[in-house]
């Protein structure tokens, strides 16, 4: 996508619910100026611009929690508590609840090492 193209998507009138943010403070509709001194300024500014509000455009669309690279977590906070509390009280194994959640059973076990790690003895 190159800033043209950006650009377009920025003026349209309606909202996305991905990027929810008010354009202003980017100033990115400020005229030309006319004065040559200013005009590299002015270009300046611009690219700086530009620059703020397409990191910003990427910031929101990974996410709201502020996740920068990696990939996304497989289980939600509340699936990981769910297999916490099946494999602790041994109403499965780590296998068994690895299957019943869809991830490999290595994944469960980095939960169920973590959880003792944090775990308040």
């Amino acid at each position: 996508m190159d800033s043209q193209e950006l650009e377009r998507l920025v003026r349209q009138p309606q909202e996305s619910a991905k990027l929810d943010f008010k354009i202003e403070p980017y100033k990115i509709y400020e005229p030309k100026p006319t004065v040559s001194v200013e005009v590299q300024k002015w270009a300046d500014a611009k690219e700086q611009q530009w620059a703020e509000l397409v990191k910003d455009v990427l910031a929101v669309t990974n996410g709201s929690r502020g996740r920068v690279g990696g990939r996304r977590p497989k289980l939600s906070p509340q699936q990981c508590q769910e297999i916490i509390e099946m494999v602790t009280s041994e109403r499965k194994s780590s296998f068994e609840a690895a299957r019943l959640f869809n991830v490999h059973p290595s994944t469960v076990s980095r939960l169920l090492a973590r959880h003792r790690r944090t775990e308040i003895p």
